[in-house]
C-alpha cells in the first residue's frame, strides 16, 4: 500500500466517522422539551406537604414550595370562605412541612385567646391555629387535632349526632377510645 493509499484511507476513514457524528448530531439536536428539576443541598426539601382545614373551601392536603406562606396555602385550598375571618391569621408566615392549618370562622376563639400558645413553630409540626368547635366540626377538621385520626374521628361525629351534641368538653370521655389522658392531650385544641 502506498502512501497515497494509506492517506485515502485515513480521509475515508475520516469522512465517514464525521458523516455518522453529524446524522447522531442531527437526533440530539432534535427539538423537544427540556425540563429543569431544582436541585437543592443535600436534605434539602423541594416541596412541602400542608393539611389546610376550617374555613376553606377546598379542605385537604396541599403541596407548596418550601418558600410558600399561609396565604400561598390558603390559595392553594380554593381561598376562603364567606365565614372565614382572614385577619386572625398571619398570612404572611412560612409555612412548615407536615404542619396543619386551621382557619377560623369570624367570631371564633383563637388557641392564644383562650390562653394555649397557637404559634406552629412553638408547638411543633403539629399545630392547630385555631379551636375547632365540637359541634361544627368535620371529619377532616377533627383529624387535624394531634392524636385523632379518621377513627376516632368519625366516633366523635357519631357520638354528636346520637347524642344531640356536645354539652362541655368533658362529654368526650363518652366517646368510645377516649379516656382522662387522650382529653387532657386534645383539650388545648377544642371548643363547643
Amino acid at each position: 500500500m502506498t502512501v497515497l493509499q494509506k492517506i485515502g484511507s485515513v480521509v475515508a476513514a475520516g469522512l465517514a466517522l464525521a458523516g455518522a457524528g453529524y446524522v447522531g448530531s442531527r437526533y440530539l439536536r432534535e427539538p423537544g422539551k427540556v425540563e429543569f428539576q431544582r436541585i437543592g443541598r443535600p436534605g434539602e426539601a423541594t416541596e412541602v406537604a400542608v393539611h389546610v382545614t376550617g374555613q376553606v373551601k377546598s379542605p385537604g392536603l396541599v403541596t407548596l414550595s418550601p418558600e410558600a406562606r399561609v396565604a400561598d396555602a390558603i390559595e392553594r385550598a380554593g381561598g376562603l370562605t364567606d365565614q372565614a375571618a382572614p385577619d386572625r391569621l398571619n398570612l404572611a408566615a412560612k409555612v412548615k412541612d407536615g404542619s396543619k392549618l386551621y382557619v377560623p370562622a369570624q367570631g371564633e376563639a383563637f388557641a392564644d385567646e383562650a390562653g394555649v400558645n397557637a404559634d406552629p413553630a412553638a408547638q411543633g409540626n403539629d399545630a392547630v391555629v385555631g379551636l375547632i368547635p365540637l359541634n361544627q366540626a368535620s371529619q377532616s377538621d377533627l383529624e387535624s387535632i394531634p392524636g385523632i385520626g379518621p377513627s376516632l374521628a368519625r366516633r366523635i361525629l357519631d357520638y354528636r349526632a346520637t347524642s344531640g351534641g356536645f354539652k362541655s368538653i368533658e362529654e368526650l370521655e363518652a366517646v368510645k377510645g377516649i379516656g382522662p389522658k387522650t382529653l387532657v392531650r386534645i383539650r388545648p385544641y377544642v371548643k363547643l
